[in-house]
């Protein structure tokens, strides 16, 4: 058997036990082809890491968010703040089932992509289900006129935020304070991650940023799966004329399986990774159902930030190469990028709140270079 593969505990971002159990998996021989009783645990074992990881990740910004600013001008009693076991629990009846439809402002019109019934969604824990799509627009529109929104907010460039697979977007908190001090409208948008196609979800992220077309330009900042859905958009919804991306500004991945994801390699086959994750789980490997290797790249200028951890070249066990916990280095590259990082001794969900990484997206979307120091790194087409 090959030795394990460690990283000092004291460099690594992200909770003890899932590092713990990072550590002590020992790779299988073949993780696709081989059904002997051992390397069966361990993927099991490294499903449920992924789980709690998942979970965790959706969760950890909770005491975050409570404090975030919530639309108290709109009429709805807001629920008072849980107990931590009272977040999981609502997590876990507002599992990602539902997917933005437009925006309002901070508001957002959703879809549960199970029933097919409409709610409004609003910041922190406020949300309002109504039935019928009709019936939350009227109140949506109502409300407009009462979000303490700045006066110049439709003259502002906008970044919409997309997470990614079992993500939510408050994980998006340290870009959106970030960006919104530097004076862009900011925009999250949340869909059903583990249920819904990702062409579906292209589809609906194209309602939801021509419904904010009052902007100038419009940037996107994505996570992980996000950066598939991103492509997805661009792909089906955006002409290639030089007149139509002149409303789109640039977009940055962070920590993208553009070439697919090892991890959705080893597990796809299992009938408990095809429950909890559906489609979207397929769509993330490499193979004929991968989108990473058939969507084509953005139209716009982009780049790619990727989480490593080169003292040991890489942390997962199950993934070759240098990774960030889930995903490949490698498979972080996308051909065309204008620009492109790694960053030492990151996870993959702390993407989402380190300072570096919210550093390069904020310095690309204003510059076009995601450090000020030294030259871009393009990703040469083909590479």
């Amino acid at each position: 058997m090959p030795p394990v593969r460690t990283a000092p505990v004291a460099t690594i971002r992200g909770p003890d036990w899932e590092t713990a159990i990072y550590r002590r998996l020992p790779p299988p021989r073949n993780p696709i082809r081989t059904r002997n009783d051992t390397d069966m645990d361990c993927r099991f074992l490294l499903l449920a890491t992924s789980v709690l990881a998942s979970v965790s990740g959706r969760y950890a910004a909770a005491a975050e968010a409570e404090s975030a600013p919530t639309n108290e001008n709109a009429g709805q009693e807001i629920a008072k703040p849980q107990s931590s076991r009272g977040d999981l629990l609502q997590g876990i009846r507002e599992f990602p089932f539902w997917t933005d439809q437009a925006f309002f402002g901070r508001n957002r019109l959703q879809r549960n992509v199970l029933t097919g019934r409409y709610r409004v969604r609003g910041e922190g824990p406020f949300s309002k289900e109504l039935g019928s799509r009709e019936e939350c627009v009227d109140w949506l529109e109502a409300q407009v006129g009462d979000q303490d929104l700045p006066d110049d907010w439709n003259e502002r460039e906008a970044v919409v935020f997309i997470h990614g697979l079992a993500r939510s977007p408050r994980m998006w908190s340290s870009h959106q304070k970030a960006f919104e001090k530097a004076s862009y409208a900011t925009y999250q948008f949340e869909y059903a991650s583990t249920r819904q196609p990702i062409a579906d979800v292209g589809d609906a992220l194209a309602d939801s940023i021509r419904s904010i077309g009052q902007h100038p330009r419009t940037h996107l900042v994505v996570h992980s799966m996000g950066g598939l859905v991103t492509r997805a958009y661009f792909a089906k919804h955006v002409d290639q004329a030089e007149d139509e991306l002149d409303r789109y500004g640039r977009v940055v991945m962070l920590g993208t399986p553009n070439r697919g994801a090892q991890m959705a390699d080893n597990l796809h086959r299992l009938k408990a990774f095809q429950v909890l994750f559906g489609q979207p789980g397929q769509e993330l490997t490499s193979g004929p159902f991968g989108l990473g290797g058939r969507l084509p790249a953005p139209p716009v200028e982009f780049a790619t930030v990727a989480g490593s951890f080169p003292k040991t070249g890489g942390l997962n066990p199950f993934v070759e190469g240098d990774d960030d916990g889930l995903v490949a280095v490698e498979s972080t590259f996308l051909g065309g990028a204008a620009d492109s990082l790694v960053i030492p001794n990151v996870l993959h969900h702390a993407l989402l709140r380190d300072k570096r990484a919210v550093a390069a997206a904020l310095s690309f979307v204003e510059t076009g270079a995601l450090t000020e120091a030294g030259p871009r790194q393009p990703t040469e087409a083909g590479e």
